[in-house]
């Protein structure tokens, strides 16, 4: 079974080998032979007091859409008895507006 090894030279005839696999574990050796050798026997230690799985992981849910602004007042007059009071005055006001508007359009030149 292959493992990535970072093998570095630390100085004249000292070298470090570490595991991709487990960066934990670390290798000192005299020579580039010496420290592949030195960290074949920890990986094969570590394996014999363990095993490698492989495991399945559910895919998180795609986070929601930023929330619409409005989203949070949708419904906040639902019980709310005077509401449609304040509808009909609302349209009320809307309708006396445009009418407003109409008479200065018909009063303005070129009308």
């Amino acid at each position: 079974m292959p493992y990535e090894v970072f093998l570095q030279q630390m100085g004249e005839n000292c070298y470090q080998a570490t595991p991709l696999a487990f960066p934990d574990c670390v290798a000192l050796g005299a020579s580039r032979d010496d420290v592949l050798e030195k960290v074949r026997s920890e990986i094969r230690a570590r394996l014999a007091k363990g095993e490698v799985v492989t495991v399945e992981i559910d895919e998180p849910e795609p986070p929601l859409e930023k929330e619409h602004p409005w989203r949070k007042v949708i419904g906040i007059f639902e019980d709310d008895p005077t509401y449609d009071d304040f509808l009909a005055e609302v349209e009320a006001y809307r309708r006396q507006v445009d009418e407003e508007e109409a008479q200065r359009g018909d009063a303005s030149p070129g009308h």
